[in-house]
């Protein structure tokens, strides 16, 4: 399910990153803390215990005392009392060591426990300083590819990609301007021939009707080499025209395209 692969995930990552030595520092000091809290607690019941043992020696050896101030006035009631007490004071003493030697040992286990906790506790430190560290550095590493990626798709698109946009655009603006020009020359070109042919048909429709109005005098032929000449002038002034009309358009397109190309950069 998702938890379980939540778990998998967590611990493929701690692998990843060497998470898991901090994890285990981590456990090793709530376990030092819990054996340094036994340790206390340990300390604490020897502590009770001896005490409890000194204060019965301490009662016993006073009651003891005084029997010894009453010594001359002993009957057999106080040398019964003696003999108890002199028991009573061997196993107190007995007693008392065993619980000296307790509380010794409990100490030195209670100093050992804490100190095991102060370790533990540095060592938790440490493996968290170096993780840290670990990651400052891979962070930096990050940025450092992420910083050198963008420069170099930076360096490509000034320097590859864009000389190449602009290269593609401007062989296409000049495409079209030409074809565009070359359009214009044919539609003027033609515009140029119908009208001159225009112009002789008139010529010729009013040498026919002068030849019409004056039968007599027969067809002025001199006139039509005239005619012709005259058609050919205005053909010839007509495609001068033309040809200056084409090369300011093609001196626009080049003004055109090395406007593009200053814009362009």
């Amino acid at each position: 399910g998702a938890e379980a692969w939540a778990s998998r995930a967590g611990r493929v990552l701690n692998a990843v990153t060497e998470y898991g030595e901090v994890e285990a520092a981590k456990a090793a000091v709530d376990a030092a803390e819990r054996g340094a809290v036994d340790a206390r607690h340990r300390l604490r019941d020897a502590k009770a215990a001896f005490e409890t043992v000194a204060e019965r020696r301490a009662g016993q050896q006073a009651e003891l005392s005084a029997l010894l101030h009453r010594k001359p006035d002993w009957g057999s009631r106080e040398l019964a009392a003696f003999t108890d007490l002199c028991q009573q004071e061997h196993s107190l003493n007995a007693q008392f060591a065993v619980a000296r030697e307790a509380l010794a040992a409990a100490e030195d286990a209670s100093d050992q426990a804490q100190a095991d906790f102060l370790s533990a506790l540095r060592s938790r430190y440490h493996c968290e300083q170096v993780w840290s560290d670990k990651g400052r550095r891979l962070s930096t590493y990050w940025t450092l590819a992420v910083v050198a990626l963008n420069t170099t798709m930076l360096g490509l698109s000034i320097f590859v990609f864009e000389p190449r946009k602009r290269e593609a655009t401007a062989r296409l603006v000049a495409d079209e301007t030409r074809q565009a020009a070359r359009d214009d020359m044919e539609r003027m070109s033609a515009a140029v021939t119908a009208g001159v042919r225009k112009s002789v048909r008139d010529d010729l429709e009013v040498l026919l009707k002068q030849n019409q109005a004056s039968p007599g005098h027969g067809f002025d032929t001199p006139a039509v080499p005239t005619l012709l000449q005259n058609a050919r002038t205005r053909q010839f002034d007509s495609l001068s025209q033309l040809d200056q009309v084409g090369w300011q358009l093609t001196l626009a397109s080049v003004v055109a395209l090395i406007t593009f190309g200053i814009l362009g950069r």
